[in-house]
């Protein structure tokens, strides 16, 4: 399957899920492809990031006329150029669907990551699945979910494509005496549990470490979001949480989560979509936190999952203070977790990129 360089499309259709595309393109190259990157020009990808050879072709995918080129472009490239395998970043909604079901009758593979395993019940990804029948999901307890959906006619894998070989382009700065506790992601009430965590700084600022410091990275969507903001300043917070009010570059972004000593998702039961955050979808907080061997900062009714009970530290609405308190006097605990990643299969680079090779190809990688 990979002689000759042969080519092999990564497809991005959506201005999301950029984070996985960075591990993907370097299992492709590793393994002898020539990636075809195919992507929605507004998706904030970092191209200079990923070495080795690979093609980027970006599009428009904005208006009905945009996606109808988007769609002619892709179909003709494959066709060309004898492409026999497509994988889709994102393989589900409408948009990937109408996609897909112009190779329907085609001999193209195509491969999916599935983000919201929830959807394997509706008709859209019904009509998808007539063509994808191998997905991916990117956590255990996601494939977990999808297999006590029972439906034998679809294959389902783990995948951990978290890997952002970012580290490698920056001279880290010399060590630093505060504790950088990062929440990523846009400011969204029904994503996380924002109001908890600034009511309960502001009601302990002055039981909370002077080191601590807090980075909301990534700006508010709506009104709700923006009160959240205007929280920390009418209570000059701003001292102990940096935040951010416009669209922040993937650069940018990439630097803070590099620089953080702690990943905080900030999902618990409060959260609109916490169910869906145990069981069938996984957070971005959770990628970025395994991409760049972070430790996690996790609510206890998160502690059903393994990954997190190996790569967490755990707090409940009572005692968060205490908690961050004792990471900010002494850090020696979070250089531990970080290095247990290396000892975690499932987080090496090799194991995922063997995982990820053979299930495309239908041959075990060696």
């Amino acid at each position: 399957m990979n002689s000759d360089k042969e080519k092999i499309i990564l497809l991005e259709h959506s201005s999301a899920h950029q984070d996985i595309l960075y591990a993907q393109l370097l299992f492709l190259i590793e393994s002898g492809f020539k990636p075809v990157l195919w992507i929605n020009e507004n998706i904030a990808f970092k191209p200079d990031i990923i070495k080795g050879e690979y093609d980027i072709i970006k599009h428009k995918f904005y208006t009905a006329k945009e996606r109808k080129v988007f769609a002619k472009e892709l179909k003709k490239f494959v066709k060309k150029n004898n492409i026999t395998n497509i994988i889709f970043n994102t393989a589900q909604g409408v948009k990937a669907r109408n996609l897909v079901l112009r190779f329907l009758l085609s001999r193209v593979n195509i491969f999916g990551i599935l983000h919201e395993a929830e959807k394997l019940s509706g008709f859209t990804q019904w009509t998808l699945s007539l063509k994808i029948k191998k997905y991916f999901v990117l956590n255990d307890y996601i494939t977990d979910y999808c297999r006590s959906l029972n439906i034998k006619s679809l294959q389902i894998k783990s995948l951990y494509p978290f890997f952002i070989p970012y580290q490698n382009n920056v001279v880290k700065d010399k060590p630093r005496d505060n504790l950088l506790i990062c929440v990523p992601g846009e400011v969204s009430v029904e994503r996380r549990n924002y109001k908890f965590l600034v009511e309960t700084i502001k009601q302990n600022r002055k039981k909370l470490h002077l080191s601590l410091k807090f980075v909301f990275l990534g700006r508010p969507v709506n009104e709700e979001g923006r009160n959240i903001l205007k929280t920390i300043k009418d209570n000059n917070l701003d001292d102990i949480v940096a935040t951010y009010y416009n669209y922040i570059e993937e650069a940018e972004y990439l630097k803070i989560i590099n620089e953080s000593d702690i990943i905080l998702p900030l999902i618990d039961p409060e959260v609109k979509c916490f169910r869906e955050y145990g069981f069938s979808k996984i957070s971005g907080a959770y990628t970025v936190a395994f991409s760049f061997s972070k430790p996690l900062l996790t609510h206890v009714s998160m502690k059903h999952i393994e990954d997190f009970r190996n790569i967490s530290f755990f707090y409940d609405y009572n005692n968060l203070i205490d908690v961050i308190n004792s990471l900010a006097l002494d850090k020696s605990a979070i250089k531990k977790i970080s290095e247990k990643y290396k000892k975690i299969e499932k987080f090496t680079f090799e194991y995922q990129r063997k995982n990820y090779i053979s299930y495309i190809s239908g041959n075990k990688v060696t």
